[in-house]
């Protein structure tokens, strides 16, 4: 909540694709069992006249939707393998290199 991002890319998108724009973007997270999420990206916002008729001509789930599958990829990753790294560091022993050894 509150956070922003931006980009700037090539010559090719520039700050936007095709148009530099401001849009509310909502990543909800939501419970999938014990140890699994579904995350749904969505992002909305205001159309003028020039977007509409943009909109008429070109197809911008085709131009941005590989975007978002991308990024939904990498956030995959990266979040398991924090995940990961977490689990291990958990599970390691104490710092001194001693495992703790319980009395029989």
């Amino acid at each position: 909540m509150g956070h922003t991002y931006a980009w700037e890319g090539n010559d090719d998108v520039g700050k936007g694709k095709p148009m530099a724009a401001t849009n509310d973007t909502v990543f909800t997270v939501a419970s999938r069992g014990e140890s699994s999420v579904m995350v749904s990206w969505v992002m909305t916002g205001h159309n003028n006249f020039i977007s509409k008729v943009f909109c008429v001509f070109m197809n911008l789930d085709e131009m941005v939707g590989k975007d978002f599958e991308t990024g939904l990829a990498t956030l995959k990753i990266t979040s398991e393998a924090a995940a990961r790294a977490a689990a291990a560091e958990a599970a390691a022993p104490p710092s001194g290199g001693l495992a703790p050894v319980s009395a029989p």
